[in-house]
């Protein structure tokens, strides 16, 4: 064969060898290509929203926390769970679900779902705030759509008075018939432990400045004092007066009619036991004969709870007795119905021979999340100004360090928010009972820092509590929110070191030498107690941070020193009585 033909064919060859080469790429590029588009297309169908379309919530399972926590770790990054909703998510949702006309209701099942006992639930003032924004999402809803609009809570049994205080807002409560309502009321139980330090031989070196300042009394103390005891009696009658008040305003109209349904009952009913004497027995008439209205009716209840199922139906608590079954979500298959891909039915709470269409709370957060940015995407191609605003975390006790919420952690978000350009103001949310003085005192500088050298507001939104170092951080705000049963102030400083007793080692059979070159090396041992010069500055040291808590607070509220003198001394006080007092501006929520 010749050369020149062996070079042909090779070149044949070479040309074929390429175009099979592309036409391989091109497939293998088309056929991906192909498959991000099906995946893409699912995932368009996943977040599309049917028209008159209820959204289901178990909040036990897509329940809500203050904040999203960093998960750090194996066991963390493999735990089991649904990623949890953060507070401002699902008031978020709310919101933006009282204008979407697609949806027609709202479904929340109230059980407990079982997948982890760790969760932390919400406090009372953070279930306010949920609470609200349902109320207004369903006063909006009335408006809009009118009798076409659902709004019903079910469980099995109710687990907290939380629960029911956030189902009470609903117009309709249905439970089993075998569940109750642990409606009890708010109260508090301190234990003290000086008796048995004592016994052992431990003692405390506590100084507290403020005669209402508590923190220490556990360790000094044999009950409250008379000041302690007064400032949280009228604390926890504030919240108590929130929950009855809110749970009788909800439920007015059916607790009414319970009552007007009860008038020809006898008040009491008495019966003689077998030895002779006569008892009172306590019926539903002993309950009517104290309700006057809705509000008296309730505060009755609380001393009969737990209360079952019957009687909170024949008390117009809950609407409906009736099994999980008749509410819960079933697949659309075999009833002849169009939905779309995974879209589940629940029977029509106003018919229940009809099925409609559902979408969980969670799934409907993400297509809404993707709604919201082609939307803003279309603004801002447009021309459109947008603000933003930032928002940083404070969360539990208040440290320094760099772990998540510590104070160098907070700082380094607030001056981030500070430095973009496209951040209009910050918007920081508190959940602290306080912690560390130094780190109070480093948050606070950042956010002086940032309104008087960034020129950005700051504004205070207060959780569950923002007391003690929480609100010595925020006392700089230029404005300062709070749910009316958040618990905040608790101006004040409490200093505490233990001491080991020559009665401890003595009974433990240990005995010790020392050598001290100094007198505050020997002071700062728990093996010796303060006394004569060292104990002066130990106070003084207190006296000094609490006198610039106090100076903190007038400056930043604008009050003089004898203002600041009458709402500190370590009293706490409800969101209801800071606003009277003036701790706080306005009562409002994350949003």
């Amino acid at each position: 064969m010749s050369t020149s033909r062996l070079k042909t064919m090779w070149q044949r060859g070479t040309k074929a060898a390429t175009f099979a080469r592309k036409t391989l790429t091109y497939g293998i590029i088309g056929y991906g290509s192909y498959q991000a588009y099906i995946i893409y297309r699912k995932q368009q169908d996943l977040l599309r929203i049917p028209e008159e379309t209820i959204l289901t919530w178990k909040l036990d399972k897509s329940y809500v926390t203050e904040a999203r926590q960093e998960r750090t770790g194996m066991i963390s990054a493999l735990s089991r769970g649904s990623a949890p909703l953060t507070l401002l998510e699902a008031l978020r949702v709310l919101h933006h679900a009282k204008t979407d006309d697609r949806v027609t209701g709202l479904m929340m099942d109230l059980s407990i779902s079982g997948l982890s006992s760790s969760r932390t639930g919400l406090g009372f003032a953070q279930i306010q705030e949920l609470r609200n924004e349902i109320q207004a999402f369903a006063e909006e809803k009335r408006k809009r759509i009118g009798n076409k609009f659902r709004l019903v809570a079910y469980t099995d049994t109710f687990d907290s008075q939380l629960h029911y205080y956030l189902a009470s807002v609903f117009d309709e409560v249905r439970m089993e018939p075998v569940g109750n309502i642990p409606l009890i009321g708010v109260g508090t139980l301190q234990l003290f432990f000086k008796n048995i330090l004592d016994r052992v031989g431990l003692r405390v070196r506590a100084y507290s400045r403020g005669d209402y300042k508590g923190v220490n009394a556990p360790w000094t103390s044999e009950k409250w004092t008379e000041p302690i005891r007064e400032n949280m009696e009228r604390l926890l009658s504030s919240m108590n007066d929130q929950l009855v008040k809110g749970i009788a305003d909800a439920r007015s109209e059916k607790i009414q009619k319970s009552i007007a349904s009860q008038q020809s009952d006898k008040d009491e009913v008495k019966h003689s036991a077998e030895d002779g004497t006569v008892v009172e027995e306590i019926t539903f008439s002993g309950v009517w004969s104290k309700a006057k209205d809705a509000l008296a009716l309730v505060r009755s209840i609380m001393n009969y709870s737990p209360i079952s199922s019957e009687e909170a139906k024949t008390w117009g608590l809950v609407d409906t007795l009736g099994y999980k079954r008749d509410s819960i979500e079933m697949n659309p298959e075999g009833f002849g119905l169009q939905t779309f891909p995974r879209t589940k039915l629940v029977v029509d709470p106003k018919d229940p021979t009809r099925l409609v269409q559902s979408l969980s709370f969670s799934r409907y957060k993400f297509a809404i999340m993707q709604e919201k940015q082609r939307e803003v995407k279309q603004q801002l191609a447009q021309g459109k100004p947008k603000a933003t605003v930032g928002l940083v975390y404070l969360t539990g006790t208040v440290r320094r360090g760099d772990t998540q919420f510590s104070s160098n952690h907070v700082v380094k978000a607030l001056m981030e928010a500070a430095n973009d350009p496209e951040v209009d103001s910050i918007v920081f949310r508190v959940d602290t009972g306080g912690g560390d003085p130094v780190a109070s005192e480093t948050i606070w500088e950042a956010v002086k820092f940032v309104q008087d050298q960034r020129r950005k507001p700051v504004i205070a939104s207060f959780g569950n509590v923002s007391a003690s170092g929480g609100y010595y951080a925020t006392t700089g705000c230029s404005k300062i929110l709070a749910s009316p049963g958040t618990i905040t102030g608790s101006i004040g400083v409490a200093a505490l070191r233990p001491l080991v007793t020559e009665k401890l080692l003595s009974t433990l059979g240990v005995t010790f030498d020392e050598i001290y070159f100094s007198d505050s090396v020997k002071n700062n041992s728990i093996f010796h107690d303060l006394e004569g010069n060292a104990l002066k500055r130990y106070q003084d040291m207190t006296d000094n941070l609490y006198e610039i808590f106090k100076k903190r607070v007038s400056e930043g509220r604008g009050k003089s020193m004898e203002w600041v003198e009458q709402v500190a001394g370590g009293r706490v006080w409800s969101g209801v009585d800071a606003l009277k007092e003036g701790l706080i501006d306005e009562i409002g929520n994350l949003l």
